[in-house]
């Protein structure tokens, strides 16, 4: 379709396959999600709607352009090239290129303007309602024209490239969900009659908007955390900062070992949990005793079963061998017997790493009652049954590598204190988010570290000392 006769007209469109017109590109703004380069690209902001002056617009009079268009193979009213400009967002109003494209290799959609312009901003997106994420990442390339009678038939050497847009993946900020529309600004481009973007094949797009005037950039919010803490009254958890620490792709005996703590089964200590998904699916794992076997990875997990009849909430832990003055737990979903990028996969179910069945509230608890086990009841009092050091909520992770951001799945240490001081525990335990098959979570190893309580005749001391710390580390505050 062209532009208007007798006319000057501006066209953009956007092209993703080629760059067809030789341009100078400056440095590419990059990041792992979202790649710009050429032009003075810079990203303004995520979602949002029309602003007023969007010279794009069906009712600014601009004639929209592809190289082709699906909806009339499929026999349906939309994926059309008019839904490039129709003002709508949405699936049902949004173009995709069709199979049959006389201009292939290139895949093209645009917008011939009613006049020539100088522009500086670009708004564009796969389903700005939110509803569809697919048909959205890859590259493609903003190119401008201030040829008259500007169509889909406007030769290759008449556009010019202002730059390019590599979407990769989803990533944080303005760029947390690729498929809505994104406002890019770029530097001033004169006499514009038509804009075209090159996409990448099977790409929707649901609006082209251009503007005049530079789209305000909006600052988002920080990421939410990773993780959040909430500590009972009276106790502390932080978060040591390891990252899976001790992590070893290598397969057993001679990898993915842990290390010496006081809730392995070598020191005495016995595995307790609510049930165990093991048994029901008729394998030898998934069951409690990988709880404190020394062994990190998938095969040497725990995942609890179905919930028996009274117990209130899933959970798993260790009764240790006597009483002690605990100061850190750690417990993890998968560290090991498997590299993280799943390049080896050691002798694990998963081929690799395991980074699945970790998400979720986990409550850390403890008790000062001799033997516990999974009858011990839920009191809030240590001295009588299970109480409560506080809740960790694992929400996302950061990255995948071991020691660098937060990864979920990893293994984790956190350093525990009730009133100042290391708790006095006879037993650890950890309600976890789910259990069962559909999705419970899987726990590889709990680990617990302290030192012995004194016997009764000096534990009086011990403890009269372990006060007197926290009352010295209150007074320094």
């Amino acid at each position: 379709m062209s532009c208007k006769p007798l006319r000057v007209v501006s066209c953009l469109r956007l092209v993703g396959a080629v760059a067809l017109a030789a341009v100078i590109l400056t440095p590419a703004a990059v990041r792992a999600d979202v790649t710009l380069a050429g032009g003075g690209l810079v990203l303004a902001e995520q979602g949002g709607t029309f602003a007023a002056g969007n010279v794009a617009g069906a009712s600014f009079g601009a004639i929209p352009f592809t190289s082709s268009d699906l909806g009339p193979e499929l026999s349906i009213g939309f994926h059309i090239a008019a839904n490039l400009n129709d003002e709508i967002y949405g699936n049902s109003n949004s173009w995709i290129g069709g199979n049959t494209n006389p201009f292939a290799p290139s895949i093209f959609g645009g917008v011939a303007l009613d006049s020539d312009f100088t522009l500086q901003s670009i708004a564009f997106g796969r389903d700005n309602l939110g509803t569809f994420g697919d048909r959205n990442l890859g590259l493609y390339t903003l190119q401008y024209t201030t040829v008259a009678g500007v169509s889909n038939a406007t030769p290759d050497g008449d556009w010019t490239t202002i730059g390019t847009f590599d979407y990769a993946s989803a990533g944080t900020g303005n760029f947390s969900n690729p498929a809505l529309r994104h406002r890019y600004n770029f530097d001033p481009v004169a006499g514009a009659t038509g804009v075209r973007l090159l996409v990448p094949g099977g790409t929707a797009i649901d609006e082209i908007e251009l503007y005049e005037t530079a789209g305000t950039i909006v600052i988002p919010p920080p990421p939410p955390p990773p993780f959040l803490i909430t500590p009972a009254l009276g106790h502390d958890i932080t978060w040591d900062g390891n990252d899976g620490d001790h992590f070893d792709p290598a397969a057993p005996p001679a990898g993915a070992q842990v290390p010496n703590n006081l809730a392995l089964a070598s020191n005495g200590a016995i595995a307790i949990s609510s049930s165990d998904l093991g048994p029901e699916l008729g394998v030898l794992f998934h069951v409690k005793g990988n709880l404190n076997d020394g062994i990190y990875g998938n095969s040497n997990s725990w995942i609890g079963g179905v919930l028996p009849a009274g117990v209130a909430a899933p959970f798993a832990g260790v009764a240790l061998d006597g009483l002690f003055f605990v100061d850190q737990i750690a417990f993890s979903r998968d560290n090991g017997n498997g590299a993280f990028d799943d390049s080896a996969a050691g002798t694990d179910a998963c081929g690799g790493q395991c980074d699945d069945r970790w998400q979720g509230v986990y409550t850390l608890q403890y008790t000062q009652v001799a033997g516990a086990d999974g009858s011990t009841p839920d009191t809030g009092d240590p001295t009588t049954g299970w109480a409560n050091v506080g809740m960790v909520d694992y929400a996302a992770s950061v990255d995948i590598q071991p020691g660098d951001g937060f990864t979920g799945y990893l293994r984790h240490a956190f350093d525990v204190s009730a009133d100042g001081s290391p708790l006095v525990a006879s037993g650890i335990r950890l309600l976890v988010p789910a259990t069962g098959l559909g999705g419970g979570t899987a726990i590889d190893e709990i680990e617990v570290y302290g030192s012995p309580v004194p016997e009764p005749s000096t534990f009086v001391m011990a403890m009269l000392a372990l006060g007197g710390m926290a009352v010295i580390r209150r007074r320094r505050r």
